[in-house]
């Protein structure tokens, strides 16, 4: 095997599809990165049963051939290519040498034929923007849970209906919910799977810079969700019960007893100073005063105590006092990214919807649930 390659695009491929390459691999060989040269294509692989990825990077190919190469080697060799010229890579003896200015590197291979066949990418329906798409699967994955005793919702689930693409996540405290439009046919049928939330937003914030994102949803229950960009691709394997993940739409409220309109700044400020001087695990309270204050209360005179207080707020209807995690209600905030935030409230008791106060409905809508209190803490503030 013997081809030369332009010395940027290798190093971007490499960065890509380094992430992919396993720590902890099933088997020995998936530590290895793939290289497939033929034509006038490198193409690069890495898999771990669950994720893949493929980029392919234009060259001379001299002699074709496949080739396994230690993936953190060549991750840690990406760091070091020159950003001009060009890489030699042959491949004998069973050793990959790469040549690139007055630098040699030798890498010995693993077995080639043992490396699993990677799934095939499912053709995509769906164009996105590559910022629009990463920021959206960001804001959602979030809000997805971490308990491995509840793989499911350790999901992110996205549905295409119509012309939407519907990106959802919860961990039973709270949901993020998100539209977003895409170019392509529409389906008339909605078709939704259940991905790894964390996994799948890496590989967005990925293609973040890319100018259009190509999603395809699986078809059958053996096909992989597929995502591609400027000759990259990536699949990831659907979790298991995808069935079984709620509809999450239906439980965001429509109808709200107080409407508090907020900017995010001091709100996210004081929360900060809660989450750096505050207890563990103690509630925030807020107090929704119609007058146009909010007021804020964390602690007790037991332990450490912090109050707040924000000026000039929107309130509409009733007076409320209501309590939530602060780590919970900080994370909705820093993921919203907006300057003013509407927060609508039902009851003390009933879940909050947040959501960007000048954003249409595509928007992100975070829905939180609320931390009871007794009625003498209510009355604290």
């Amino acid at each position: 095997m013997k081809l030369i390659l332009d010395s940027a695009e290798l190093t971007t491929a490499l960065r890509l599809v380094a992430r992919r390459v396993p720590t902890r691999p099933a088997v020995p060989v998936l530590a290895g990165m793939k290289l497939t040269a033929s034509g006038e294509t490198l193409t690069l692989a890495a898999y771990d049963f669950s994720v893949s990825a493929r980029a392919e990077v234009p060259a001379a190919v001299r002699e074709a051939g496949t080739v396994v190469i230690p993936g953190r080697a060549l991750r840690d060799l990406a760091r070091t290519l020159p950003k001009d010229g060009t890489v030699d890579l042959t491949v004998e003896f069973g050793r990959a040498h790469l040549s690139f200015a007055q630098t040699r590197v030798s890498i010995p291979v693993l077995p080639a034929d043992e490396y699993p066949t990677l799934p095939d990418p499912a053709p995509a329906p769906a164009t996105l923007t590559g910022r629009d798409f990463a920021a959206a699967v960001h804001q959602v994955a979030m809000a997805a849970g971490t308990d491995e005793t509840l793989p499911i919702l350790t999901g992110l689930r996205l549905e295409l209906s119509g012309h939407q693409l519907q990106l959802a996540a919860t961990d039973r405290y709270r949901v993020a919910y998100r539209e977003l439009p895409f170019e392509g046919t529409g389906r008339r049928t909605p078709q939704s799977v259940v991905v790894p939330a964390k996994a799948f937003a890496d590989t967005a914030w990925g293609l973040r810079r890319a100018d259009t994102v190509t999603l395809a949803l699986p078809r059958t229950e053996d096909q992989p969700l597929t995502l591609a960009a400027d000759g990259v691709s990536f699949t990831h394997k659907p979790l298991d019960g995808g069935s079984y993940f709620p509809k999450l739409r239906p439980f965001l409220p429509t109808e709200f007893a107080t409407t508090l309109t907020v900017a995010t700044r001091p709100l996210v400020d004081a929360l900060n100073r809660i989450e750096l001087v505050g207890e563990r695990n103690v509630p925030v309270h807020l107090h929704a005063d119609p007058a146009g204050q909010l007021l804020i209360r964390s602690g007790s005179s037991d332990i450490t105590q912090l109050t707040d207080r924000i000026d000039g707020c929107a309130i509409e209807g009733e007076e409320m006092r209501i309590a939530f995690n602060p780590r919970f209600l900080l994370q909705g905030l820093r993921a919203l990214k907006c300057r003013t935030v509407q927060v609508n409230l039902v009851s003390p008791y009933k879940p909050a919807l947040l959501h960007d106060a000048a954003a249409d409905r595509a928007a992100l809508r975070y829905l939180l649930m609320p931390i009871h209190i007794k009625e003498g803490d209510t009355a604290a503030n």
